[in-house]
């Protein structure tokens, strides 16, 4: 005996009944993953508001001095050492 109305609505009802618990499943895995962020990355520290301070950029111009001072006392090194070498090479 052949019922195929019989095994259409079990088929239908037991497709529903194991889709059921997969959404649900699926939907609060969704629920979690947007509380806590990506698996294994570090937790979003929470920002903290902070008073914004004037800075003087006076100064600017003395650390442009000394950092061109500096340069140029370097140039000035390798420009020793290159004529040395160039003086102690054998002929």
């Amino acid at each position: 005996m052949r019922r195929p109305g019989i095994r259409a609505a079990l088929v239908a009802a037991l497709t529903v009944v194991i889709s059921l618990p997969v959404g649900a499943t699926a939907a609060s895995a969704a629920v979690v993953s947007a509380a806590q962020g990506s698996p294994g990355a570090p937790p979003v520290q929470k920002q903290r508001p902070s008073k914004v301070r004037a800075m003087a950029a006076d100064g600017a111009k003395e650390a442009r001095e000394r950092v061109a001072a500096s340069r140029a006392r370097n140039d000035a090194a390798a420009e020793r050492a290159a004529t040395e070498r160039e003086a102690s090479r054998w002929p």
